[in-house]
């Protein structure tokens, strides 16, 4: 999944828009990012509030831009997704399979 953090002075709407861009190299218009899932994901240090889009509609071709920082960027069967992948993630597709459009990870 592409994912990132809100920069000083963004919402999460533009967030979102940028990282496609930045991670992926495609341009997301703001009508067609559809919330999907809220996330409130706890660490020792600190909490956060992960939002998740699906995006069906953007413009460009998906690439890696940053093989700096993603050892790949694939399409993967939702039931079939590689080891490596981030374990809240894991939760919240698992989430999203259920119907849920909220939930929690690492509170526990």
């Amino acid at each position: 999944m592409v994912s990132g953090h809100v920069d000083a002075g963004e919402d999460f709407i533009t967030a979102a828009i940028r990282e496609g861009s930045e991670e992926a190299g495609v341009q997301i218009a703001e009508s067609d990012l559809n919330l999907a899932y809220i996330q409130h994901y706890s660490r020792p240090d600190r909490a956060y509030v992960n939002v998740f889009f699906d995006v069906e509609k953007y413009a460009g071709e998906i690439l890696n831009t940053e093989p700096n920082k993603c050892s790949d960027l694939s399409w993967f069967e939702i039931n079939n997704l590689p080891e490596n992948t981030i374990p809240y993630i894991k939760v919240a597709i698992s989430d999203m399979l259920l119907g849920k459009n909220t939930g929690v990870w690492g509170w526990n």
